[in-house]
């Protein structure tokens, strides 16, 4: 199938009907392929090789809640610089606010890390949608809340 106008080459028919099936307030987790998926959880796989990339993609189509806001994972103590983060940031520019989590609570003084907010049973009940990159870049995470198509 050629690519659509306007629609990241790696976004296919079978993740464009996930993206058209979520719902305000829905998640949407972009995670690399070594990211430990809930079992039971929706996945659908993007076709391409940078989950930067497909964050961006995605964000063309998804309204998101939050007034542009976008939640990254951070890389462990002692992994900077990091690819992940730079092709994170070249992708979303000025225009999106972000917030950065270590990957587990007890690294965080929040007490909340991106593992335990993504995985969570309670907000996969509110429909995460995992899309999986083929990134090989560890910490290529990223996670939205989709916002209302009407504003």
């Amino acid at each position: 199938m050629p690519p659509l106008k306007g629609i990241d080459r790696g976004i296919n028919g079978v993740l464009l009907k996930a993206l058209e099936e979520t719902g305000h307030g829905d998640h949407i987790a972009i995670v690399d392929p070594s990211y430990s998926i809930p079992e039971g959880a929706r996945i659908v796989d993007y076709q391409g090789n940078s989950s930067a990339r497909a964050l961006k993609g995605i964000l063309a189509l998804v309204p998101i809640e939050d007034e542009s806001h976008v939640l990254l994972m951070m890389p462990d103590t002692g992994q900077h610089p990091h690819e992940a983060v730079s092709e994170f940031e070249e992708a979303l520019g000025d225009e999106y606010e972000t917030d950065w989590l270590t990957r587990y609570g007890k690294d965080n003084p929040s007490g909340v890390g991106f593992y335990d907010l993504v995985n969570n049973p309670v907000e996969r009940a509110q429909n995460t949608l995992f899309v999986r990159t083929r990134d090989e870049k560890a910490f290529a995470c990223a996670m939205i809340v989709v916002g209302n198509s009407q504003s």
